[in-house]
């Protein structure tokens, strides 16, 4: 199993924050979450090779008390997965089973992944 902790998502990305911004305004932050979690996940692979569908188990550590709707995390963290995706030289689509879950607040806020068979 391959665990990456990487930065809890922008508050921009968050859809209910998106709504009825143009595409191009949130362009960047998208560009940032992916290349940063490419990175990330690099570093923590090493050569680990992985191939067929992947077990995927996410945990949102808000960087506050108040709660937030899992399937807005989810979709917020949409362009770290895909560099994550990219980083394992897979389709996301391969993400199989996905488990979204919501831990404890810690400053800052994080997302922890835990990639492989025990995901």
């Amino acid at each position: 199993m391959i665990r990456v902790e990487l930065p809890f998502p922008s508050p921009a990305l968050f859809p209910n924050r998106a709504n009825g911004r143009h595409w191009t305004g949130l362009r960047k932050a998208k560009d940032a979450a992916r290349d940063m979690a490419f990175a990330m996940t690099c570093n923590a692979l090493g050569r680990t090779f992985i191939a067929g569908d992947v077990a995927l188990r996410i945990t949102f550590h808000a960087p506050d008390k108040r709660r937030r709707d899992r399937d807005n995390c989810l979709a917020a963290a949409k362009h770290q997965l895909d560099g994550v995706a990219l980083a394992l030289g897979i389709n996301d689509a391969q993400f199989e089973p996905v488990t979204v879950r919501r831990g404890e607040p810690v400053k800052g806020g994080m997302m922890v992944l835990e990639i492989g068979e025990q995901a």
